[in-house]
């Protein structure tokens, strides 16, 4: 990405948008995030320099620019989300049972032929948080290590952050399922990965797409499933977690994914055999996001 030396009054894009997104946060400010740097923007600069013993203008060095996104690293946080339940070994039961499971005879996955989607949504969500945070990245989990914790209870954590200045992404790990009622073959045949963000085009949009790309060239005989109608890949959809975070002051971005089709065995198979490729896929996403927006 082309390093940006300054930004001034009148400026307009991408560029402004970030410097709009940090100074909100940092600030403990709301104004609109519209790429635009005009009157309300302006005033925003000249608290941040007041602030901080600079002179007060309405140009921001690369040197300025560099002191925001300092101070703004601090407050990124990443916001993972692992689906559904876990496994109460004392009680030795799936605690989002009898929903989000499927049996296939013949297979060895969580629990004999029994394969919990919380259970392997915890697994990669946890791993990838070690890795993130050895970047020294701000993480934290939406999930209870046993317990479905409740969608509400969820993005109110989220919203708890936003309230203390951070801003960040939030990462909800899924697997994809459909109906029993459908036939055996129907079952086994339905295949592959997509990702979604909420409806409209938002920031999250090109997450969501950097996602499906680093995805697509991991896994290039895979099945991609995707809607193009708005010129990405993602499918958009109000699922609640993404819905409410995208409603959090434009402070987060948030995109869901569903990696492959636990009642197919040929992708509950691939599901678990490729976890370090989805953990890789999952980190890199969420760092190239980091970088985009704090480095000038």
């Amino acid at each position: 990405m082309k390093h940006r030396n300054k930004i001034e009054y009148g400026d307009e894009g991408f560029y402004v948008m970030r410097l709009q997104l940090m100074l909100n946060t940092i600030l403990g400010k709301y104004i609109a995030q519209d790429g635009k740097f005009g009157p309300m923007t302006a005033d925003l600069v000249h608290q941040f320099q007041r602030t901080n013993g600079l002179k007060t203008n309405l140009r921001l060095m690369y040197g300025d620019l560099q002191m925001i996104s300092r101070i703004a690293r601090e407050r990124f946080l990443v916001a993972l989300d692992a689906g559904h339940g876990g496994y109460d070994k004392i009680a030795q039961k799936y605690t989002s049972a009898p929903s989000k499971m499927m049996f296939h005879e013949g297979m060895e996955f969580h629990d004999g032929g029994w394969f919990y989607e919380g259970v392997e949504n915890r697994i990669i969500a946890d791993e990838v948080y070690e890795r993130l945070k050895q970047e020294g990245v701000n993480v934290v989990k939406t999930y209870d290590d046993v317990e479905d914790t409740s969608l509400t209870a969820r993005t109110n954590l989220i919203s708890s952050y936003v309230q203390k200045g951070y801003f960040g992404l939030m990462a909800s790990v899924h697997s994809n399922a459909i109906s029993l009622d459908y036939s055996k073959q129907k079952l086994e045949d339905t295949q592959g990965f997509c990702v979604y963000t909420s409806k409209g085009s938002t920031m999250s949009d090109e997450v969501a797409e950097k996602h499906f790309d680093l995805t697509e060239e991991m896994f290039p005989e895979w099945r991609m499933r995707f809607d193009i109608v708005d010129g990405d890949h993602d499918y958009e959809a109000d699922f609640h977690m993404l819905l409410l975070v995208e409603k959090l002051h434009g402070r987060f971005v948030a995109f869901l994914q569903e990696f492959g089709f636990h009642t197919s065995s040929v992708d509950t198979n691939f599901i678990i055999s490729q976890r370090e490729k989805r953990i890789q896929i999952l980190t890199e996403t969420i760092l190239w996001y980091r970088d985009k927006i704090l480095t000038w």
